[in-house]
């Protein structure tokens, strides 16, 4: 939390970029958005314990791209997204 303290108000935190499809068969990285400050961070028992984003299924992807599959790496969190799993390893979850 003291890391935030020191990013300046309304100031663009980073950039977001994507791959159109997997490198191996060709795929362009774009950029496709950026995250931006709106005022200063500050915390909240909200922020702290509810804010949740949700993260699309890469699964619902290779249902529309079933030729991607062999380029994707396959794991399992057992249905849990990483962030939920890493904020209730520091109990803050």
């Amino acid at each position: 939390m003291n890391q935030l303290t020191g990013v300046p108000a309304n100031s663009k935190v980073y950039d977001v970029y994507a791959y159109d499809k997997p490198s191996q068969i060709g795929g362009v990285e774009s950029h496709i958005g950026s995250l931006n400050m709106v005022g200063e961070f500050t915390s909240s028992n909200f922020g702290d314990k509810e804010f949740f984003i949700r993260h699309q299924d890469e699964a619902e992807d290779l249902a529309i791209h079933p030729e991607w599959t062999p380029y994707v790496r396959v794991f399992s969190l057992g249905g849990k997204c990483p962030y939920q799993m890493a904020l209730q390893q520091l109990n803050l979850y």
